[in-house]
């Protein structure tokens, strides 16, 4: 499992001065809301402490992260509003 863990910090370290990482943010942020174990803020952390030093922008991650957890938001209630009966 530390295996694991350890990747994953590896590839987070390697990926947060890309373009790329914006999206990541994105999608994180909206699965955070949909599906509560995933942990976008660590995520959002890791984006400022990147913008902090040069590599991204920090307006576009906090766009990034608000608008992924807007849209989580959004997804979560339709689903539980569609969905009622079946769950």
């Amino acid at each position: 499992m530390l295996a694991i863990i350890d990747s994953f910090f590896e590839w987070l370290k390697e990926s947060s001065s890309s373009p790329w990482f914006y999206l990541v943010i994105f999608v994180i942020a909206m699965l955070d809301s949909v599906l509560p174990i995933v942990p976008s803020e660590t995520l959002v952390i890791v984006g400022g402490v990147t913008a902090g030093a040069g590599d991204l922008s920090i307006a576009l991650v906090i766009l990034c992260g608000a608008s992924g957890a807007f849209v989580g938001d959004n997804l979560s209630y339709f689903l539980g509003r569609e969905a009622s009966d079946w769950v």
